[in-house]
């Protein structure tokens, strides 16, 4: 599996669950039968993808910033990844960011990650 091509867990509103009790891939490995619409205990698992939208800073939680997405859904950045938005001091630069998207995890956490302002 190519270090990007891995799954994220969703609420059933479309949240990301920032973590997740189950190894996602080996779950999907041993349970699934079809991998395009997946599903346990009412989350929704889907492959890791870009996105382009707006995100919109919330608030800062236990070393995660959290964000929402123009649709209004809570996504979560992990404090080592917000290099490239913010400014001095670590501070961000400014609350709306736009831009291409990715998920990344660290063990069965997951946040979005910035690929490139637009």
């Amino acid at each position: 599996m190519d270090s990007k091509d891995f799954y994220i867990p969703f609420d059933k509103d479309g949240n990301l669950l920032g973590h997740f009790e189950y190894d996602l891939d080996s779950w999907v490995l041993l349970n699934a039968k079809n991998t395009e619409n997946l599903e346990i205990n009412g989350n929704r698992i889907v492959k890791n993808f870009t996105f382009e939208d707006t995100l919109t800073y919330e608030s800062l939680g236990r070393g995660k910033l959290i964000f929402r997405t123009s649709k209004g859904l809570r996504v979560e950045m992990f404090l080592n990844d917000s290099g490239d938005i913010s400014g001095n001091y670590g501070c961000l630069s400014e609350s709306k960011i736009t831009g291409m998207w990715t998920f990344c995890r660290r063990g069965n956490h997951y946040g979005v990650k910035l690929i490139k302002r637009i």
